[in-house]
């Protein structure tokens, strides 16, 4: 049943869902083998939405309300690392500077613009897709998301060893990723 705490804890991390469990560096660890599964989690919830939506509001009127439930359903946990990386990417000349400033939590202008940016983008594809396709975009981009994180976990060094990312680590350095239990 150890699993069940596993995706409990990748819920708890990705989304703003209350269910209120300690969890510990073990559980933190093996959450995110649970990433793509949440995702696909997500992607129904926001595909059950448009489908009770769809009949009452106008298509472009759905398309805000799913990118306002996305958002706040995942706690604009992505949003934020995406303003962070833009500003750091955007000022810093070193890599020590673009990790302060990634770090540090006042937003600067370039972060501000590039999520209004993203989100118009967010919003343009949802507004865009046919109703009848709009299931393989919420069904298949949100374990994609999830799953993105399990790949940078396994394969890309992280830029700094502390942080939200340090636990993961382990579980790449050890090799665990790929075995069972």
């Amino acid at each position: 049943m150890m699993f069940f705490k596993h995706f409990l804890s990748a819920i708890q991390l990705l989304t703003i869902i209350p269910l209120k469990i300690s969890f510990d560096r073990d559980q933190l660890e093996k959450s995110v083998l649970y990433f793509v599964p949440v995702g696909f989690l997500i992607g129904a919830i926001l595909l059950g939405s448009h489908w009770i939506l769809k009949s009452y509001l106008h298509p472009a009127v759905l398309s805000s309300f799913l990118l306002v439930i996305w958002v706040f359903m995942t706690g604009a946990i992505h949003l934020d690392g995406f303003i962070d990386t833009m500003d750091g990417l955007y000022a810093g000349r070193t890599k020590e500077e673009r990790l302060k400033i990634m770090h540090d939590t006042k937003i600067g202008s370039i972060g501000v613009v590039s999520v209004i940016i993203l989100l118009l983008m967010k919003f343009s594809l949802l507004y865009s897709i046919n109703s009848l396709n709009i299931w393989k975009v919420l069904l298949i981009t949100q374990p994609g998301a999830g799953g993105e994180w399990f790949w940078h976990a396994v394969f890309f060094h992280m830029p700094k060893k502390k942080g939200r990312g340090k636990y993961l680590l382990r579980e790449r350095e050890n090799g665990t990723y790929f075995r069972r239990g």
